[in-house]
Order: C-alpha cells, then sequence, then structure tokens
C-alpha cells in the first residue's frame, strides 16, 4: 500500500530497511514465494528510483500484455507438471536422466509436484470436489493424527481443483482470466 502511496519512490535507507526485513522473513517462514515476490518489488523500485523503468516502458507493456493474456497456461502448466511427474515416475527406472529432472524440480519446488501428483493419483478429482483433507506437516496435524505426514497441494490452482472440484476450477480460471483481461484494458 505504501509503495502505491508513493508511487515506488524510495530513499536507498528504505529500500535497504526493505531487504534486510525480506531476508530476515525469509529466514524464519522459508517461504520462497514470499522472498522471490517481494525481491521483484524491490527491484522494481530500485528500476523505478533511477529511471529504468521509464527507458523499458515498451518492454514492459509487451511482457505485461503476455503475463495477461497467457494466464490459461499457469494453472494448465501446475496440472501438467504433477501429472507428467507422474507418468515418469511410474514408468522410468530410477537411473533415467527425465526421471532425475523430474525428481530435480521435485526437489527445488520442495515435494510439492509429488504431494499434488500422490493426491490425485490416489483420490483423484471430480466435478465438485474432494471430501479427502488435505493435511500440512505442521504440529497441529501430529496433535490431530497422531502422525507426521502431509498430503498439503501447496499450488491455489491445484488446491481448488483438488478441494473445490472441476467446476468451481474451471469458472475460478474464466473469471480470474475475464478480471485481468478488463484490468489490463
Amino acid at each position: 500500500y505504501g509503495g502505491y502511496r508513493n508511487k515506488f519512490k524510495f530513499s536507498l535507507k528504505e529500500i535497504g530497511i526493505a531487504q534486510i526485513v525480506t531476508v530476515f522473513m525469509y529466514f524464519i517462514t522459508d517461504s520462497r514465494t514470499e522472498f522471490l515476490v517481494c525481491e521483484l518489488i524491490i527491484l522494481v523500485v530500485i528500476c523505478n528510483k533511477y529511471g529504468i523503468t521509464n527507458k523499458l516502458k515498451g518492454i514492459l507493456k509487451v511482457i505485461e500484455g503476455l503475463f495477461v493474456h497467457l494466464f490459461p497456461l499457469y494453472p494448465l502448466g501446475s496440472l501438467v507438471l504433477p501429472l507428467a511427474y507422474g507418468y515418469v515416475f511410474k514408468n522410468y527406472k530410477s537411473a533415467s536422466l527425465i526421471l532425475r529432472l523430474f525428481n530435480k524440480i521435485n526437489s527445488i519446488l520442495t515435494n510439492r509436484v509429488y504431494q499434488t501428483w500422490y493426491d490425485f493419483e490416489f483420490h483423484g478429482f471430480s466435478l465438485f470436489g474432494s471430501n479427502v483433507e488435505l493435511v500440512g506437516n505442521g504440529i497441529k496435524s501430529v496433535n490431530k493424527l497422531g502422525v507426521i505426514r502431509s498430503n498439503f497441494i501447496d499450488n491455489e490452482y491445484m488446491n481448488i481443483l483438488f478441494s473445490r472440484g472441476a467446476v468451481v476450477f474451471v469458472l475460478f480460471l474464466i473469471l480470474t482470466f475475464i478480471t485481468l483481461i478488463y484490468l489490463y484494458k
């Protein structure tokens, strides 16, 4: 809010404080997504401070348009990746290059691809959602279940598809896409 109100104009001291807070929050939360988004915002603030954004307005406009118009590919990619991982996981030997590549992607994404595939593989997904409880790997799960396990789908698109069903998923994507196009224009 403050960045928008100030038109992303900050002093170097304020940028430095934001950077320190971002790194500190990363070590506390271990959230790469939050860290990367905050770093992107800091990068935009720095670029704006030194007039780089003004020089790149044409390129940024093209990137913005691509982001908006290619939006439906992001959720579809979120679906294709776990399904492809599952196919490779079941059909390739552990020494194969493609399985090692998929395992590396899964490792970088902290087992999120495998967990999503696992839920789809063993519980499926339906038109109107699943009654399967998605459990994270935290102390509340241990207290509730007596065991440490996690089947939580940590991808909002896939979580909606799994928990709410294909109908809600498609409606959500359509409404989001229409909103993005409207806001873009």
